[in-house]
């Protein structure tokens, strides 16, 4: 009962996060857009956003920064699987999630 108290007060010094999560989501979907890349179902985008839409978890931040690196090198696939992996982010992984991810990104204009 007396930890309860301190407990109490030392969440309240914590903050309480945001709705931020939604505005990513719809973020993403305004960069498909913007790009051109399809909505429809069959890519690691659509598969992504989806998983994102549907299940966001923490491990989205390495796959977010494992897609923007694999884009800033130009397409260099064993870039993007080398920062997963520092994420520790299997294929494996990726496609255990209740929105699995089972394509590997593309660069813009390529076909996938």
């Amino acid at each position: 009962p007396e930890v309860r108290l301190w407990c109490r007060w030392t969440l309240a010094t914590l903050g309480r996060g945001s709705n931020r999560g939604q505005d990513i989501r719809d973020e993403i979907l305004h960069i498909m857009h913007r790009n051109k890349i399809s909505e429809s179902s069959g890519h690691f985008y659509e598969q992504w956003h989806q998983k994102l839409h549907n299940n966001t978890t923490p491990d989205d931040v390495g796959i977010c920064k494992a897609l923007l690196a694999f884009l800033r090198s130009g397409g260099n696939m064993g870039v993007y699987w080398s920062v997963l992996r520092d994420h520790g982010i299997s294929k494996e992984l990726l496609a255990s999630y209740a929105r699995p991810i089972t394509f590997e990104p593309y660069m813009h204009g390529n076909t996938g």
